[in-house]
């Protein structure tokens, strides 16, 4: 009886031994799992908290991209019309340069025809009458008249208003106040370049560029003119010799149109090399910054 009893002792003893080693590696698995729990969740706040930073900053990233593209689109709009200004403003220079040389041609054209010009009587400013007055010869200082009373070069300021309307001449004539008028709008009308290096040297070559290109336009529109001026007038010489009629003021009207149509060439071809000096010298300056 007494040995059973030791034997249910030591199974009582032996249980609680185990029980008591199983409730301690319980609690101790309990606390390791509670911590590494709550590890877990600060770990998933910060994971929150850098998942609201990032998306924070990507929606800045987004909008600062739609502005961008919004710049852009701006930025695209503003240099389409500026070219479109652009090449109005070349265009405006060019014709207004083109009418300058028309007139300076057309006035160079009846100076050279007026010797020989019958004038009639004419009455001075300053109250003399020249009776029966020709043009004898034209140039800067007045007409030289040969009249009733011989021979006489008359100043710009005696001329009456309608004589010097027809030639142009005097103070108060077109043809000096339009190149003057060119020469400011072509100054003005000269398309300014953007240079990121902030190089007044390039400005001014680009500048200058521009510049060459109005005068060039202009130019050639001026050597056709003039050039299809000689050729009608080959024409009516061809038509006056098939009719046997007199064609030497014909001629001296071809030959003079015809000297203007070589200066003019003369002219485009300075400004051609005058053009490729000057985008040379530009491509020099753009390597160097």
């Amino acid at each position: 009886m007494f040995e059973e009893s030791k034997i249910w002792l030591f199974t009582f003893i032996f249980t609680a031994l185990i029980g008591l080693g199983y409730g301690s590696f319980y609690l101790t698995t309990v606390d390791a799992a509670n911590l590494a729990l709550q590890e877990s969740k600060s770990k998933l706040a910060s994971t929150h908290e850098a998942f609201a930073y990032k998306k924070k900053m990507w929606t800045d990233v987004e909008t600062h991209v739609v502005k961008n593209r919004e710049l852009s689109e701006q930025n695209s709009v503003l240099l389409k019309a500026k070219d479109v200004l652009d090449t109005r403003h070349r265009k405006v220079a060019s014709e207004f340069n083109y009418s300058v040389e028309s007139m300076k041609s057309a006035v160079d054209k009846t100076r050279n025809n007026a010797p020989g010009t019958e004038l009639g009587d004419i009455m001075l400013t300053n109250g003399k009458m020249l009776r029966g007055a020709k043009i004898r010869k034209l140039d800067s200082s007045g007409l030289s008249l040969i009249h009733a009373d011989g021979i006489g070069l008359v100043p710009d300021d005696l001329l009456p208003a309608e004589i010097k309307e027809r030639y142009d001449l005097g103070p108060s004539a077109l043809l000096p106040e339009m190149e003057q008028a060119r020469a400011t709008f072509l100054e003005k009308a000269v398309v300014e370049e953007v240079d990121d290096s902030s190089s007044s040297k390039i400005s001014a070559v680009k500048k200058r560029i521009s510049t060459l290109e109005i005068q060039m336009e202009s130019s050639t529109k001026h050597k056709e003119k003039l050039e299809k001026e000689v050729k009608d007038l080959e024409e009516q010489i061809k038509a006056a010799d098939a009719k046997r009629a007199p064609t030497q003021s014909l001629r001296t009207m071809k030959d003079v149109v015809d000297g203007n149509a070589g200066m003019a060439r003369n002219e485009l071809k300075a400004q051609k090399l005058e053009i490729e000096k000057v985008k040379a010298e530009l491509e020099v300056l753009q390597r160097k910054k």
